[in-house]
């Protein structure tokens, strides 16, 4: 908790310098504003006070209920010097500089500090600050909130605190534990058996030097594991110097040098204090020895020198030798020796391995098998040290009653355990560098078994001013950090299963989920809600506890409720975070198929009014099926971050755009959404305006809204703005609107470019797109049915309009650094230069859809860094050849995999066979749904691993097939072949397969070719006129 709150310290402090400099460069001579100034001057030594205090703290507080006390305390009186910097904020945001005319916007932006970087908007009244009652309440409660630190600042005393001018980041020091040894209980060790032979096999196979990590959480079994590799007989034979060495959380290089000789010498004792002296002692001990060392619970790679110390031993001892490095860091292992060639990550026991491990520690070494009652019941944690502390627990322990309340209750009500399982834990949190203190307690307001969206819980972050940067621009980036950070700590585990590449999902195990609810302690309430007896309405008591400042619901699958209100004696003033979950909630929303909320929620209309939550930061209602939100939410005057994302919202409250430190407004999947608010320029803090297409499965991509509102052009903090809608009602915004937006990075849609015609085709010129280097992946969408075109529509030939189309995406040329490019629907008969310019080296992949009005293909073979081409519909199309290769240098150097499909006016693929190298890294070739193709070449396609033809009808010859090893896959009417053939030259292949070629006669090879030696299986299926397979397997 203390070192969470000096990070938000820091933060304060330095808003507190940015706002009371402002109020004296506004000039302004009022003495309310010079009064209010000078006290915030005073806040700041307080605060200064506060900080200092908290280094000695930092160590006590989960030790001393009477300094935790005192720590709550200090704390509300941070969080209110808080929201009286931010409520003068507020007030400064409202205020027009001195002379609004002359002052231009950008030099505004230069001379502002970090967090005085607003937007300024100029209201017609007089500004709050010059307000003399906005004045004396704003002395009055910075008198008050010194007051309290006075009193608290006594306390310090008696509790032996000390007042020290330290550095801003105290130094965290290791809780008491045992150093390990590399003696095994191997009675109590089980589970791990694939583990430990992945590790030996490549200890013991080859001559190279090896090192090898293992990484997980604290009390998963590394040192367990390491134990059984070093005890086996096996790799005592193999090694003739083993080295067992633990590393604390303290230890430096120069005092890892000296245990690792001390133990390499049989525990002679070093006295050498130069690190050139002990490396020179280490080396001369190991030279030529094939040697084992097993660097135990390694922590910080650069404090202890483990690159050099690594390189010294590799280099002197023998062909053979190992490292074995146990870490709760995965950057550990990946600074040993530029990246361990083995990395075991452990994961949880089996529910088998559990029980078995269970009953060894609580029955003795001859174990039994746990009662049925409980097995049926209890759900061990997949956590060996959980496993072990509950059963020593229960360790001969007769009582069933007894059994079922520890195993119920895990270790929570029982001191002992709670120490011996939360050590190891806790020490891992001790460990975090004081910025991810407070991100990772944060996760305790979600519930357990949530799977997290890295961007989501990153905004959440920065709207609780989490996150410190000095560039303002980098914070997402830095808060991106801080969650890798927490992965390689094993405290976050990547979840990748049916999860995009681009998306990054992760969990939290429940033992680290109950470790962070600890640490957020009182200043968080959890609740479960489940409907009352009144149907119609939910009543919600948090406590009257003025600690609370985060408060998350979950609300009960069954749970239909249709109005949620507080009860009178709570008091929501001081919440920074309010989220409502339903119970079958997670992060993750699929982009396919609907889904079923089950959750019908109201909110009671004064809800949000004055005094509640008007210091809320976060407010997330997604997933809840709420129709409407109220007017009042505009006296939010502090939120930064609101959550509506698959909710049944229409449209948005107007007072939505006074919510002016808003950053973040998720609106994904919101189906019904018609508009977004008509003054949203207002909104100048806004960094991410999260609303895009949606896709599903039956309908396709669909989009909710017709138009962007004018003036969105002007909130230049946006950095995310999946989707730009171009349109033809009055009150939208042109293409040109993108101009200024030139911190938009990730995906951005540009969708209704059919709508940009005639004197409008300027707009895309001036969207700039070229400076908008963030933007990685770019997606061009027209949304005409140009086969039904209409060729008088708007006074105008359908060419005309075509050409239109070709001015406006030769327009808008991307960034060299874009990395995806997709067109769809594109009606103009050529593609854009800029498509085929070798200055994008960073575009991977191209999408060419439904552009059916093009006569020819650009040279996308010069492209030097493509990947991956998908070309579907392009109905105009009769040909590849030369133009699509190009004629410099090596065609498609890049390419993996190309798709064609649905081209059906596709007769001919051919090439000039000169001597240069065409598609060298091709692997995978898809032809689908082209009924006119009559031949392919294929020649010199050497790494092709699939190559698939389906509903090609009237193909009749594959020209160079046999010289690729391929996996074939034919499927619908190849009418017109009679049989295949397939050639060895010495390559792989994986599998053939052949379905619904109906009018196939013959399968068969010829006396000199044979089944390539990789072929795993052949699946011949829908052939009705084949009578019978020849075929001489390959001997």
């Amino acid at each position: 908790m203390a070192a969470a709150l000096l990070t938000s310290l820091a933060s304060l402090t330095a808003r507190l310098l940015s706002a009371s400099s402002s109020s004296f460069r506004a000039g302004n001579p009022a003495a309310a504003t010079a009064a209010v100034a000078a006290e915030l001057q005073n806040l700041r030594a307080v605060l200064g006070g506060i900080r200092a205090l908290l280094a000695d703290a930092e160590e006590r507080e989960t030790r001393e209920e009477s300094v935790m006390l005192w720590l709550l305390e200090l704390r509300q009186v941070a969080f209110d010097a808080d929201d009286i910097l931010s409520d003068f904020d507020h007030a400064l945001l409202r205020s027009p500089p001195p002379d609004r005319n002359s002052r231009k916007r950008k030099h505004c932006q230069d001379e502002r500090t970090e967090q005085e970087d607003y937007a300024i908007s100029f209201p017609p009244h007089p500004p709050p600050v010059l307000d003399a009652s906005f004045a004396r309440d704003i002395l009055k409660r910075i008198k008050e909130v010194m007051a309290r630190f006075d009193g608290i600042n006594r306390d310090r005393t008696a509790l032996r605190l000390r007042e020290e001018d330290g550095p801003a980041k105290p130094e965290t020091q290791a809780l008491p534990r045992q150093t390990t040894s590399a003696a095994a209980d191997l009675s109590r060790i089980c589970g791990r058996e694939e583990e430990k032979r992945k590790i030996i096999s490549a200890m013991l196979n080859g001559g190279e030097k090896k090192v090898v990590s293992i990484v997980a959480m604290g009390g998963m079994g590394k040192t367990t594991l390491a134990k059984l590799v070093y005890n086996d007989g096996r790799v005592e034979k193999q090694f003739g110097m083993r080295c067992w060495v633990w590393v604390s959380q303290s230890c430096d290089e120069r005092a890892l040098l000296k245990a690792i000789i001390e133990n390499a010498s049989c525990g002679g004792r070093c006295d050498l204090t130069e690190i050139s002296d002990l490396l020179t002692t280490l080396n001369r001990l190991i030279a030529r020895q094939r040697f084992l060392l097993v660097l135990d619970d390694v922590w910080d790679a650069e404090r202890i020198g483990l690159t050099a110390i690594l390189d010294s031993v590799l280099s002197a001892g023998a062909d053979g030798s190992a490292v074995l490095i146990t870490t709760r860091n995965e950057a550990v292992a990946a600074v040993a020796a530029g990246g361990a060639q083995l990395m075991i990550k452990l994961g949880g026991l089996s529910t088998g391995h559990c029980w078995e491990l269970f009953c060894r520690c609580a029955f003795g070494d001859g174990g039994r098998d746990p009662p049925p009652e409980l097995a049926a019941t209890a759900e061990p944690s997949g956590v060996p040290l959980v496993v072990a502390v509950v059963a020593g627990m229960l360790y001969l322990e007769t009582r069933l009653d007894y059994w079922d309340e520890v195993l119920n209750n895990v270790v929570w009500d029982f001191e002992e355990a709670e120490e011996s399982v939360l050590r190891v834990l806790r020490l891992s949190y001790k460990n975090l560098p004081a910025p991810l203190k407070p991100c990772f307690s944060y996760c305790a307001l979600f519930p357990k078994g949530h799977l997290f969206e890295m961007d989501c819980l990153v905004r959440m972050w920065v709207a609780q001013g989490f996150i410190q940067v000095d560039d303002l621009a980098l914070i997402e980036e830095t808060g991106r950090e801080y969650v890798f950070e927490l992965m390689q700590r094993s405290l976050f585990q990547r979840y990748a299963e049916h999860i995009a590449v681009d998306e990054c999902y992760f969990a939290v195990h429940d033992l680290i989920h109950d470790l962070a609810r600890t640490i957020l302690g009182t200043e968080a309430v959890t609740a479960e809600l489940e409907a009352s007896t009144d149907a119609n309405c939910t009543r919600f008591c948090t406590t009257s506890s003025s600690y609370v400042r985060h408060l998350s619901a979950t609300i009960g699958v069954e749970t239909r409720l249709s109005q949620l209100t507080l009860e009178p004696d709570c008091k929501p003033d001081a919440l920074r975070s309010f989220l409502i979950w339903s119970g079958n909630r997670t992060s993750y929303i699929p982009k396919f198929g609907a889904y079923e909320i089950l959750l019908v929620l109201n909110f009671q209309r004064d809800l949000f009014e004055k005094p509640h939550m008007q210091y809320l930061r976060v407010l997330d209602l997604s997933i809840c099926k709420i129709p409407e939100l109220p007017e009042s939410i505009g006296g939010l005057k502090h939120l930064r971050y609101l959550g509506l994302a698959c909710t049944d919202i229409k449209r948005l409250p107007r007072s939505v755009s006074n919510l002016c430190y808003l950053q973040t407004l998720d609106l994904r999947y919101c189906e019904r959404l018609v508009e977004l608010p008509s003054d949203i320029s207002r909104l100048t803090n806004l960094r991410h305006l999260v609303h895009g297409v949606i896709y599903k499965m039956l309908d396709g991509p669909v989009i909710s809204i017709s138009k962007m509102p004018a003036g969105i052009g002007r909130l230049s903090a946006l950095q995310t703005l999946p989707l730009f809608l171009a349109s033809r009602e009055s009150g939208s915004a042109g293409v040109d609107e993108l101009k200024e937006l030139n911190d938009l990075r990730g995906e951005l849609v540009i969708a209704g470019l059919q709508c940009i015609r005639g004197k409008r085709i300027g707009e895309a010129k001036k969207a700039e797109l070229n400076k908008k280097k963030h933007i990685t992946y770019l997606i061009f969408r027209w949304d005409l049915n140009y086969d039904d075109f209409d060729k008088n529509k708007e006074g105008s030939s359908q060419e005309s309009q075509f050409k239109d189309d070709e001015d406006v995406l030769e327009s808008l040329r991307p960034h060299i650094s874009i990395r995806t490019l997709e067109i769809e629907r594109y009606a103009g008969s050529r593609f854009p230069s800029w498509m085929v310019d070798i200055s994008f080296e960073n575009l991977v992949q191209v999408r060419l859809v439904d552009c059916n009005n093009c006569t020819y293909l650009p040279a996308l073979g010069q492209l030097p860094s493509l990947r991956e081409l998908e070309m579907l519909g392009m109905n105009k199309i009769t040909r590849i050849g030369e133009e699509f290769f190009g004629d410099k240098g090596v065609i498609f150097p890049s390419l993996q995999r190309l798709l064609i499909m649905g081209m059906h006016r596709w007769e001919e693929w051919s090439f000039s066979r000169k001597e240069r190298e065409i598609l060298p890294r091709l692997h995978e070739l898809s032809i689908v749904e082209c009924r006119k193709i009559t031949s392919l070449s294929l020649y010199d396609l050497g790494m092709l691993k699939k190559f698939r033809v389906s509903y090609c009808g009237k193909l009749e010859k594959i020209d160079g097939l046999e010289s690729c090893l391929v996996a074939i896959e034919e499927k619908g009417r190849t009418s017109n072949r009679a049989g295949l053939a397939v050639e060895e030259k010495g390559r792989t292949t994986d599998h053939a397969e052949t379905s619904r070629s109906a009018e196939l006669r013959e399968v068969g090879l010829s006396e000199r070719q044979r089944l390539p030696a990789a072929l795993e299986y052949i699946d011949i299926d829908g052939c009705p006129l084949l009578p019978k397979i020849s075929i001489e397997p390959h001997k």
